[in-house]
Protein backbone atom coordinates (compact mmCIF):
# COMPACT_ATOMS: atom_id res chain seq x y z
CA UNK A 1 0.00 0.00 0.00
CA UNK A 2 1.44 3.37 -1.09
CA UNK A 3 0.22 6.37 0.94
CA UNK A 4 0.23 9.98 -0.21
CA UNK A 5 -0.70 9.30 -3.83
CA UNK A 6 -2.87 12.42 -4.03
CA UNK A 7 0.23 14.57 -3.70
CA UNK A 8 1.84 16.16 -6.75
CA UNK A 9 4.94 13.95 -6.42
CA UNK A 10 5.56 10.71 -4.56
CA UNK A 11 8.02 7.82 -4.65
CA UNK A 12 7.47 4.09 -4.71
CA UNK A 13 9.49 0.93 -5.39
CA UNK A 14 10.06 0.26 -9.09
CA UNK A 15 8.41 -3.15 -8.64
CA UNK A 16 5.13 -1.35 -7.91
CA UNK A 17 5.10 0.46 -11.25
CA UNK A 18 3.38 -0.84 -14.38
CA UNK A 19 4.95 0.56 -17.56
CA UNK A 20 2.56 1.19 -20.45
CA UNK A 21 4.50 0.19 -23.56
CA UNK A 22 1.53 0.78 -25.84
CA UNK A 23 0.16 4.29 -26.45
CA UNK A 24 -2.65 4.94 -23.98
CA UNK A 25 -4.38 8.07 -22.75
CA UNK A 26 -3.50 9.25 -19.27
CA UNK A 27 -7.22 9.19 -18.42
CA UNK A 28 -7.51 5.47 -19.18
CA UNK A 29 -4.15 4.74 -17.55
CA UNK A 30 -5.40 6.40 -14.36
CA UNK A 31 -8.21 3.83 -13.99
CA UNK A 32 -6.10 0.72 -14.55
CA UNK A 33 -6.38 -0.20 -10.86
CA UNK A 34 -10.21 -0.63 -10.91
CA UNK A 35 -9.97 -1.93 -14.47
CA UNK A 36 -7.82 -4.68 -13.00
CA UNK A 37 -10.65 -5.68 -10.64
CA UNK A 38 -12.99 -5.85 -13.63
CA UNK A 39 -10.60 -7.93 -15.74
CA UNK A 40 -9.69 -10.28 -12.88
CA UNK A 41 -13.39 -10.95 -12.26
CA UNK A 42 -14.53 -11.09 -15.88
CA UNK A 43 -11.85 -13.60 -16.90
CA UNK A 44 -12.48 -16.08 -14.07
CA UNK A 45 -14.50 -18.23 -16.47
CA UNK A 46 -14.57 -18.61 -20.27
CA UNK A 47 -17.23 -16.31 -21.72
CA UNK A 48 -17.02 -17.03 -25.46
CA UNK A 49 -20.55 -17.78 -26.67
CA UNK A 50 -21.97 -17.65 -23.14
CA UNK A 51 -24.89 -15.68 -21.69
CA UNK A 52 -23.44 -13.44 -18.99
CA UNK A 53 -25.20 -11.52 -16.22
CA UNK A 54 -23.37 -8.60 -14.58
CA UNK A 55 -24.97 -7.43 -11.34
CA UNK A 56 -23.95 -3.87 -10.51
CA UNK A 57 -23.42 -1.09 -13.05
CA UNK A 58 -20.83 0.89 -11.16
CA UNK A 59 -17.56 1.67 -12.96
CA UNK A 60 -16.03 -1.76 -12.25
CA UNK A 61 -19.20 -3.60 -13.22
CA UNK A 62 -19.45 -1.64 -16.47
CA UNK A 63 -15.83 -2.37 -17.34
CA UNK A 64 -16.39 -6.06 -16.59
CA UNK A 65 -19.40 -6.05 -18.92
CA UNK A 66 -17.29 -4.48 -21.67
CA UNK A 67 -14.56 -7.09 -21.13
CA UNK A 68 -16.88 -10.10 -21.48
CA UNK A 69 -18.56 -8.54 -24.51
CA UNK A 70 -15.12 -7.99 -26.06
CA UNK A 71 -14.24 -11.61 -25.19
CA UNK A 72 -17.15 -12.91 -27.25
CA UNK A 73 -20.06 -13.43 -24.85
CA UNK A 74 -23.30 -14.16 -26.72
CA UNK A 75 -25.48 -11.99 -24.48
CA UNK A 76 -24.37 -9.52 -21.82
CA UNK A 77 -27.06 -8.35 -19.40
CA UNK A 78 -26.38 -5.65 -16.80
CA UNK A 79 -28.63 -5.16 -13.78
CA UNK A 80 -28.70 -2.19 -11.42
CA UNK A 81 -31.16 -0.09 -9.43
CA UNK A 82 -29.85 3.20 -10.88
CA UNK A 83 -31.62 4.32 -14.08
CA UNK A 84 -28.70 6.68 -14.77
CA UNK A 85 -26.14 3.89 -14.64
CA UNK A 86 -28.29 1.59 -16.78
CA UNK A 87 -28.52 4.36 -19.36
CA UNK A 88 -24.74 4.70 -19.22
CA UNK A 89 -24.41 0.94 -19.79
CA UNK A 90 -26.58 1.19 -22.90
CA UNK A 91 -24.56 4.15 -24.17
CA UNK A 92 -21.43 1.97 -23.89
CA UNK A 93 -22.98 -0.70 -26.10
CA UNK A 94 -24.53 -3.01 -23.50
CA UNK A 95 -27.89 -3.37 -25.18
CA UNK A 96 -29.78 -5.34 -22.51
CA UNK A 97 -30.24 -3.92 -19.02
CA UNK A 98 -32.54 -4.80 -16.15
CA UNK A 99 -33.75 -2.74 -13.21
CA UNK A 100 -34.74 -5.32 -10.55
CA UNK A 101 -37.31 -2.88 -9.18
CA UNK A 102 -39.18 -3.09 -12.48
CA UNK A 103 -38.63 -6.62 -13.82
CA UNK A 104 -37.09 -9.98 -13.02
CA UNK A 105 -33.74 -11.10 -14.39
CA UNK A 106 -35.57 -13.81 -16.32
CA UNK A 107 -38.16 -11.51 -17.89
CA UNK A 108 -35.87 -10.57 -20.77
CA UNK A 109 -35.06 -14.14 -21.86
CA UNK A 110 -37.47 -14.16 -24.81
CA UNK A 111 -36.24 -10.74 -25.94
CA UNK A 112 -32.66 -11.98 -26.31
CA UNK A 113 -33.48 -15.55 -27.40
CA UNK A 114 -32.40 -17.18 -24.15
CA UNK A 115 -34.13 -20.45 -23.28
CA UNK A 116 -32.29 -21.39 -20.10
CA UNK A 117 -30.51 -19.47 -17.35
CA UNK A 118 -27.31 -17.44 -17.42
CA UNK A 119 -24.11 -19.39 -17.97
CA UNK A 120 -21.83 -16.92 -16.17
CA UNK A 121 -22.63 -14.38 -13.46
CA UNK A 122 -20.42 -11.51 -12.30
CA UNK A 123 -21.62 -10.18 -8.94
CA UNK A 124 -20.12 -6.70 -8.60
CA UNK A 125 -22.63 -4.93 -6.34
CA UNK A 126 -22.17 -6.55 -2.94
CA UNK A 127 -25.94 -6.77 -2.55
CA UNK A 128 -27.26 -9.91 -0.89
CA UNK A 129 -30.54 -9.54 -2.78
CA UNK A 130 -28.66 -9.22 -6.08
CA UNK A 131 -26.68 -12.40 -5.35
CA UNK A 132 -29.84 -14.29 -4.41
CA UNK A 133 -31.55 -13.18 -7.62
CA UNK A 134 -28.48 -14.16 -9.64
CA UNK A 135 -28.30 -17.64 -8.07
CA UNK A 136 -31.96 -18.17 -8.93
CA UNK A 137 -31.47 -17.11 -12.55
CA UNK A 138 -28.43 -19.26 -13.38
CA UNK A 139 -28.37 -22.20 -15.76
CA UNK A 140 -27.54 -25.66 -14.40
CA UNK A 141 -23.77 -25.81 -14.05
CA UNK A 142 -23.56 -22.01 -14.08
CA UNK A 143 -20.52 -20.20 -12.71
CA UNK A 144 -20.53 -17.04 -10.59
CA UNK A 145 -17.56 -14.79 -9.84
CA UNK A 146 -18.04 -12.54 -6.82
CA UNK A 147 -16.18 -9.25 -6.42
CA UNK A 148 -18.81 -7.16 -4.62
CA UNK A 149 -18.45 -7.28 -0.84
CA UNK A 150 -21.68 -7.39 1.22
CA UNK A 151 -21.72 -4.88 4.10
CA UNK A 152 -23.11 -7.55 6.43
CA UNK A 153 -23.47 -11.31 6.64
CA UNK A 154 -25.99 -12.66 4.13
CA UNK A 155 -27.93 -15.89 3.78
CA UNK A 156 -27.37 -18.02 0.67
CA UNK A 157 -29.67 -20.61 -0.90
CA UNK A 158 -27.28 -23.55 -0.78
CA UNK A 159 -29.98 -25.97 -1.93
CA UNK A 160 -30.15 -24.24 -5.31
CA UNK A 161 -26.35 -24.07 -5.51
CA UNK A 162 -26.07 -27.79 -4.79
CA UNK A 163 -28.89 -29.14 -6.94
CA UNK A 164 -28.09 -26.82 -9.86
CA UNK A 165 -24.38 -27.60 -9.49
CA UNK A 166 -23.36 -23.95 -9.43
CA UNK A 167 -19.78 -22.78 -8.95
CA UNK A 168 -19.11 -19.67 -6.85
CA UNK A 169 -15.64 -18.10 -7.03
CA UNK A 170 -14.56 -15.24 -4.80
CA UNK A 171 -12.31 -12.61 -6.38
CA UNK A 172 -10.16 -9.88 -4.86
CA UNK A 173 -7.65 -7.44 -6.29
CA UNK A 174 -5.56 -8.38 -9.29
CA UNK A 175 -3.05 -11.14 -10.03
CA UNK A 176 0.47 -9.80 -10.30
CA UNK A 177 1.29 -9.53 -13.12
CA UNK A 178 -1.02 -11.77 -15.12
CA UNK A 179 -4.02 -9.45 -14.82
CA UNK A 180 -1.94 -6.41 -15.81
CA UNK A 181 -0.73 -8.14 -18.98
CA UNK A 182 -4.33 -9.05 -19.82
CA UNK A 183 -5.46 -5.45 -19.26
CA UNK A 184 -2.83 -4.03 -21.59
CA UNK A 185 -3.52 -6.65 -24.27
CA UNK A 186 -7.26 -5.93 -24.13
CA UNK A 187 -6.63 -2.22 -24.69
CA UNK A 188 -4.20 -2.99 -27.52
CA UNK A 189 -6.85 -5.27 -29.07
CA UNK A 190 -9.34 -2.43 -29.27
CA UNK A 191 -11.28 -2.55 -26.01
CA UNK A 192 -12.45 1.00 -25.27
CA UNK A 193 -13.20 1.74 -21.61
CA UNK A 194 -12.88 5.53 -21.89
CA UNK A 195 -16.66 5.95 -21.86
CA UNK A 196 -16.78 4.65 -18.29
CA UNK A 197 -15.14 7.95 -17.26
CA UNK A 198 -18.07 10.35 -16.94
CA UNK A 199 -16.64 13.14 -14.80
CA UNK A 200 -13.29 14.90 -14.66
CA UNK A 201 -12.31 17.50 -12.06
CA UNK A 202 -9.26 19.60 -11.31
CA UNK A 203 -7.74 18.48 -8.04
CA UNK A 204 -8.69 21.78 -6.41
CA UNK A 205 -12.33 20.71 -6.84
CA UNK A 206 -11.75 17.48 -4.96
CA UNK A 207 -14.78 17.93 -2.69
CA UNK A 208 -17.10 18.06 -5.69
CA UNK A 209 -15.26 15.12 -7.24
CA UNK A 210 -15.77 12.91 -4.18
CA UNK A 211 -19.40 14.01 -3.84
CA UNK A 212 -20.03 13.12 -7.48
CA UNK A 213 -18.40 9.72 -7.04
CA UNK A 214 -20.51 9.04 -3.95
CA UNK A 215 -23.90 9.82 -5.49
CA UNK A 216 -24.01 6.48 -7.30
CA UNK A 217 -25.42 7.86 -10.54
CA UNK A 218 -22.45 8.14 -12.88
CA UNK A 219 -19.36 6.28 -13.97
CA UNK A 220 -15.74 6.74 -13.00
CA UNK A 221 -14.65 10.10 -11.61
CA UNK A 222 -11.05 11.21 -12.13
CA UNK A 223 -9.03 14.23 -11.07
CA UNK A 224 -6.35 16.03 -13.03
CA UNK A 225 -3.33 17.99 -11.89
CA UNK A 226 -3.05 19.92 -15.16
CA UNK A 227 -2.32 23.61 -14.82
CA UNK A 228 -5.44 25.68 -15.33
Amino acid sequence: MITGCYSEYFTMPASNVWVHRYPISTDVASIFDPFGNAVHTALQFPCLGEDVLVSGAGPIGLMAALVVKHAGARNVVVSDLSPERLELARSLGIETTVNPREQKLTDIFDHISMHEGYDVGLEMSGSGKALADMIGAMNHGGRIALLGTPPNEISIDFATIIFNMLTLQGVTGRQIFETWYAMSVLIQAGLDISGVITDKFHYTDYKQAFATAANGKGGKVIMTWDEE
